[in-house]
């Protein structure tokens, strides 16, 4: 009878000790997820930013393109030569204004 008490004894602290063990492993499981979900939400944020950041650089990169398209015409030359050289066409007049 003795020897039945001691095992049960026995059994029972082992089953707490194992209870236990498992409360504590669960517990660093739930405090590591949340930890791991505000990193996670934190790394989506920086996505959502980089990803608009993204897309001005690529609406600024059309606009250069177009602009270097317009500086190849014709019509860009004219008005650079007219603008910084002050040049003119052959049937413009130019017209000065006293000083």
């Amino acid at each position: 009878m003795a020897k039945k008490k001691r095992r049960r004894r026995q059994n029972s602290s082992g089953v707490y000790c194992i209870i236990f063990v498992i409360v504590i492993l669960f517990a660093g499981v739930a405090f590591k997820s949340t930890e791991l979900n505000k990193k996670n939400d934190e790394y989506e944020r920086q996505i959502a930013k980089l990803e608009k950041q993204i897309k001005e650089e690529e609406k600024q990169k059309k606009e250069l393109e177009k602009q270097e398209d317009y500086m190849e015409t014709d019509e860009y030359v004219r008005e650079m030569a007219k603008e910084k050289l002050n040049l003119v066409d052959k049937d413009e007049i130019v017209f000065k204004a006293k000083e």
